[in-house]
Parts: C-alpha cells; structure tokens; sequence
C-alpha cells in the first residue's frame, strides 16, 4: 500500500515531463520507473568507454523481455485459438515474435526512434537492434507495472492494432498449399492417399492421411474432414523438411 501511494505521488509529480509524456503515448498509461525504460532504449554500443560510469544498456531485459513476451503472447493465443493444436499454436507465435517481426512492431508501436544507439554501429548490426529493444521494452513494462499491465500493452497496443490474427492464422493453417509450392519448386512430387473409417463413438467419421513424396511415405496424420488429415500431414512434412530432412 505504501509502495503504491509513493508511486501515485512521484507520477503526479513528473507527469508532464518527458520522458513520461514520450512513454505513455507508447504505452497507454503513465510508467512509474522512467530509467527501467530508458535502459531499455539504450543498446550497449553507446557504452563508449571504461571511464564512462553509467555502463547499463538493454540486453538484460532483452533477456527478460523475450521471456516474457513469449509467455504473453503463448497466453493470447492459447485462449484465442482454444481448439487449434499445440504445433499450430508455436507457428502462430514464432511468426509474432521472430526479429523481423519484432523489428516491425518497435517501428509502429514508436519505440524505433527513441533507440540511443553508436552511429558507428554497421547496418547488419541495426538489423536487429529495433526488435531487441521492443523485448527489452516489454522487459522493463514487466518490471515496472507486472505481468497484468505488461500483457494489456502486448494486447492492446500491439496485437489487437498492429497485427491481423486472422490473416496470419489462415496462413499459417494453409500447409497444404505452402508444401506444394515447395514439391513443385524443388520437383518433387507429391501425393496423397485418404481413407475413410468410423470413430471410436460410431457417430462420425474420420479420414487417415498419408502423404508420400518421391513415392515415399513422410507423414501420416487423422482428422474429421479430409482437409483437416491432409493439412495435418502437410504440417508433418513442413517441418521434417524445415529440419534439413530431404526426400530421396
């Protein structure tokens, strides 16, 4: 109780002032701890020398931030998409959360300017800059305001305006096709064979799917439609191949 007057009091009072203005723009409320977000803002290339004596930069709550947005977004989806399956699941979320991605959502969101960082850094080292801030960011939110309010800026600031979910959804559920785009690129061929049978209850039907290519068989795979089996196998095949594996 007494923490949480102390930092009603030290908000009230610098309000107005930048930083704050600058973050709660950002965030869609005021922060308590300004520093944790300026830390977060600042890569270690502006650490110019051992005299210096302010030496934080932002790769530990990178650490943490990756963490914590990974947890975040892993809870959005799983309530989202409650019937989808574990493997669609972490496709949806490494789609959300991988550099590029993340590199994206620091320049919308309007964390990218406000990154201090060496102009002498090279230009493939600021390829990732703006995403490892965006989860040193988070990572300081989490500090700052805790898991509750961290989750409400992933939600609603990023995921609910800046990202289409459906429309990385149907993407990511379309295997199918992604697999033949890739068998008619690499001359593969690839084929399909479906069989019907009765479920356990006797009430519905199921198809079995097992998908061949080069004539072997790479995945097998059941569903409720013969859709819902041949995207499944397409996804089983996807990621023998995205693991180096090649058919003969």
């Amino acid at each position: 109780m007494i923490e949480k007057i102390y930092n009603l009091i030290r908000l009230f009072a610098n309000f107005r002032r930048e930083p704050y203005l600058q973050y709660r723009k950002i965030l869609g409320f005021y922060p308590y701890n300004p520093k944790l977000y300026q830390r977060a803002l600042r890569h270690k290339s502006v650490v110019r020398s051992h005299k210096q004596k302010d030496k934080t930069h932002n790769e530990r709550l990178e650490y943490l931030g990756d963490a914590v947005l990974g947890a975040i977004v892993s809870d959005i989806l799983f309530h989202r998409f409650g019937e989808r399956s574990e493997g669609f699941l972490s496709n949806m979320r490494s789609r959300i959360v991988n550099r590029k991605s993340l590199n994206r959502l620091a320049m919308e969101v309007g964390i990218a300017p406000l990154v201090l960082v060496s102009p002498r850094t090279t230009n493939i080292a600021r390829t990732s800059i703006y995403g490892n801030a965006f989860e040193a960011f988070v990572g300081a939110i989490y500090l700052d305001r805790g898991y509750d309010k961290c989750r409400q800026f992933v939600e609603q600031r990023v995921i609910n305006r800046l990202l289409d979910m459906e429309s990385i959804a149907h993407s990511e559920e379309n295997f199918k096709s992604r697999l033949l785009e890739y068998c008619q690129k690499h001359k593969i061929e690839l084929h399909f064979e479906l069989q019907e049978e009765d479920t356990a209850s006797g009430n519905r039907h199921q198809f079995t799917c097992c998908l061949y290519l080069n004539n072997r068989a790479v995945a097998i795979a059941t569903g409720l439609s013969k859709r819902e089996s041949q995207q499944k196998a397409a996804y089983i095949a996807l990621q023998k191949i995205n693991d180096n594996w090649t058919p003969e």
